[in-house]
């Protein structure tokens, strides 16, 4: 158990010492009012146009949820697209903490779902990847 502990604090402080000069946590300056689920979730899909890109495996669409930076605004990410117009199932991969590319899921999954003939698409979470504002001191922050 202590051993566990030892590493488990090594590997937060000491492999990833890329910080935040400032804290990302704060508290509410005042209490919101529960939001219904079915409001919060309520989007217009027709307000999303992806384009995809064929011959370099890419999509992009503008996110419905905006912020103060541009980059961040765009989604963009790799697709693998089989057979159009069959009815094959549709995977969503999104990396995990501290991931800065693709390659570990795609190592893990990709050949094995190419083979069964799935459609494939590598999501960036806001502010990960390519949507990093360029103050951030590392991917996610």
């Amino acid at each position: 158990m202590l051993f566990s502990k030892f590493i488990d604090h090594y590997a937060l402080y000491q492999l990833h010492k890329k910080k935040s000069k400032i804290s990302q946590f704060s508290e509410p300056k005042e209490i919101m009012e529960p939001i219904q689920r079915e409001d919060f979730y309520q989007v217009n899909t027709k307000d999303v146009q992806v384009n995809i890109d064929y011959d370099k495996d890419i999509y992009r669409f503008k996110s419905i949820v905006t912020s103060e930076f541009p980059i961040n605004d765009l989604v963009s990410g790799e697709v693998y697209l089989h057979a159009e117009g069959a009815a094959n199932p549709n995977v969503i991969f999104v990396h995990g903490w501290r991931m800065n590319s693709y390659s570990k899921l795609k190592s893990m999954y990709h050949s094995r779902m190419s083979q069964l003939g799935w459609n494939m698409y590598y999501f960036p979470l806001a502010y990960h990847m390519e949507r990093t504002p360029p103050h951030s001191l590392y991917n996610g922050e």
